[in-house]
């Protein structure tokens, strides 16, 4: 066993889906998310201020938490959340053989936690759930600035397939 590995185990992470008694941490964990992504766009990132914009996450997670189409994981360490992902379920074009496709909406592990391997048990999680419902794609957007985002995603398997373009207009 790892360093790492010793110190999740000590740390006694558990996954599970997250519930709506599990809102206000959920948020709180976005609002970290949000919060650190300022710094590679502000414009773009730039968001209401803190008390409206988690109103309005409360309600938009409180809404999906109860709809099939999307999917909470949650980290929780000592009953503390420390990380959730937040997945939704696409239905693509009839063209497709494919004809679902899962795409990781939001991730954040709180930061006391990163580079300890939560993110893979999350995912890992997550593949158990897509895989019962027949989902063999996953998809997620990433910032080119957030490199030890991208490479916790290559660890877990995902390889760079499209790039996302903006122009501010």
């Amino acid at each position: 066993m790892n360093e790492k590995q010793k110190q999740i185990e000590g740390n006694r992470v558990r996954i599970r889906l997250a519930t709506k008694e599990n809102l206000s941490d959920l948020v709180s964990l976005w609002w970290e998310l949000q919060s650190s992504h300022l710094r590679y766009d502000p414009y773009f990132y730039d968001m209401k201020p803190e008390r409206l914009s988690k109103i309005l996450v409360s309600e938009y997670f409180e809404m999906y938490l109860e709809r099939d189409s999307h999917i909470f994981i949650i980290a929780e360490e000592a009953g503390i959340i420390i990380g959730m992902i937040h997945c939704e379920i696409l239905t693509r074009p009839p063209i497709f053989n494919e004809e679902k496709e899962a795409l990781l909406v939001e991730v954040v592990v709180t930061k006391k936690f990163r580079g300890q391997g939560i993110f893979q048990r999350m995912f890992e999680f997550l593949v158990t759930k897509l895989k019962l419902r027949n989902i063999k794609t996953c998809t997620l957007l990433i910032d080119v600035e957030n490199s030890s985002g991208f490479r916790a995603y290559k660890k877990s398997g995902f390889r760079e397939r499209q790039r996302f373009m903006i122009c501010e207009i």
